[in-house]
């Protein structure tokens, strides 16, 4: 069994948010006509809340079809297979991967695994910033991969 998701993607798309942020960028782009056909000087502030209101569209937009703003300037992702268990919980944390050929048993304790590998020490892997599906997902995977290899998994 493989398991593979990508955890900047919510998944859900929103046409409130689109909504939001096409009105956004209209009020944006209606400010900044509004400055320069009455001949009106462009302060900081006009250029400030031109941004603000573009950067919020763009924001509200992008949620509401389903991607996260986060998955522009990184990755956050859990993959389990036959190879290794690679899990980056958030795009600012580093990745955690750890190969099966190593590891001789798993033991699941609330939010942690903890992965007893061949020279005698143990690997943790916190998995409790996760939502109890996902979690439920990775437990049935690594006990499904575990017993395939013949690697003795402990859930409680």
């Amino acid at each position: 069994m493989e398991y593979s998701i990508d955890l900047t993607r919510r998944g859900k798309k929103s046409p409130g948010r689109i909504i939001f942020g096409v009105v956004a960028i209209v009020f944006a782009i209606l400010n900044i006509t509004d400055e320069v056909f009455f001949n009106e000087e462009m302060e900081i502030m006009d250029w400030f809340s031109f941004s603000i209101y573009t950067f919020l569209g763009i924001y509200w937009i992008a949620d509401g079809l389903g991607k996260s703003f986060e998955g522009f300037f990184g990755k956050a992702f859990i993959q389990i297979n036959e190879d290794a268990i690679a899990i980056k919980p958030k795009i600012c944390k580093k990745e955690q991967c750890l190969e099966w050929g190593i590891i001789t048993s798993v033991e699941y304790r609330p939010q942690n695994f903890i992965f007893s590998r061949i020279d005698g020490s143990q690997y943790s892997i916190h998995i409790g910033e996760f939502e109890y599906e996902i979690i439920k997902e990775i437990k049935d995977s690594i006990a499904e991969i575990g017993k395939s290899k013949g690697i003795p998994v402990a859930l409680k």
